[in-house]
């Protein structure tokens, strides 16, 4: 996902502009932040946060936390192959 977001940030940045730019990639970086803060809080103990969401949601938790990732990996396939290609 990194060499997507070297290609994309340039151009978010000319877009947005020198003030805005800045404020979207702080509220970004903050959301991030407390996103991992959470899922750390919450994981404690257990060796991956997969088992944590089936301790807490069950079974449809577990898939879902499959899910999410590979979901995730290819909308970064996909972005990387259009800015690219």
């Amino acid at each position: 996902m990194a060499g997507s977001a070297l290609v994309s940030l340039p151009w978010a940045f000319q877009t947005a502009g020198c003030v805005f730019g800045p404020i979207i990639a702080l509220t970004s970086f903050l959301v991030s932040y407390y996103t991992c803060y959470l899922v750390i809080e919450t994981a404690k103990k257990d060796k991956d946060y997969t088992f944590t969401l089936k301790k807490y949601f069950g079974k449809p938790g577990y898939y879902m936390g499959l899910l999410g990732p590979m979901l995730l990996i290819l909308g970064a396939i996909t972005v990387y192959f259009v800015v690219v290609v």
